[in-house]
């Protein structure tokens, strides 16, 4: 599967202990972007290893580079 990473930083030092954290990201679907589903992953990188932090959650999909799988996006072309 073809990807691409788009950037979203949250370092760990700005959390607060014992604070619940949301970390927001827009997709926004071009216009002409072919219909049909777009699958959807979570990853936490850790920067010094180079590799994505594996949750201990059980009952999640994850995928070789242990990104969690999310759900589905429904894409329509509205344009038509």
């Amino acid at each position: 599967m073809d990807s691409q990473v788009l950037p979203l930083r949250l370092p760990l030092e700005k959390l607060e202990a014992d604070k619940y954290t949301v970390a927001e990201s827009i997709l926004v679907i071009p216009s002409g972007w072919p219909e049909g589903k777009i699958k959807v992953f979570l990853g936490i990188m850790d920067e010094v290893c180079g590799s994505y932090i594996r949750p201990e959650v059980s009952g999640l999909e994850q995928d070789e580079n242990r990104l969690i799988y999310i759900g589905n996006i429904d894409v329509k072309n509205f344009n038509n």
